[in-house]
């Protein structure tokens, strides 16, 4: 039987994911700094983020994680391969 959730463990939940798609979008920025040459390996890095979400948070944040931090990615980087790579393969793997 599971237990239901107070307002305050919601609260927390929803502050972790936030943070952890900042730090996701940050990632795959710093991912670029190097001519493109990091892409793939902060692709690979940012989906572990969304790996530590399923393990400790559940439910459906994961995914909104990996939505968002890749909707932030997008919407904020210049040249965008790296949040098309984190979209379409890392973060989903």
């Amino acid at each position: 039987m599971q237990k239901k959730m107070t307002s305050v463990q919601k609260t927390k939940r929803l502050t972790v994911s936030a943070l952890l798609c900042a730090l996701g979008a940050v990632m795959l920025c710093m991912g670029r700094l190097f001519d493109g040459s990091l892409d793939l390996s902060m692709a690979a890095l940012a989906s572990l983020i969304t790996v530590w979400a399923a393990e400790e948070l559940g439910g459906s944040y994961p995914w909104l994680i990996w939505l968002v931090t890749s909707l932030l990615a997008l919407i904020l980087m210049p040249f965008n391969t790296a949040a098309w790579e984190y979209l379409l393969f890392a973060g989903v793997y």
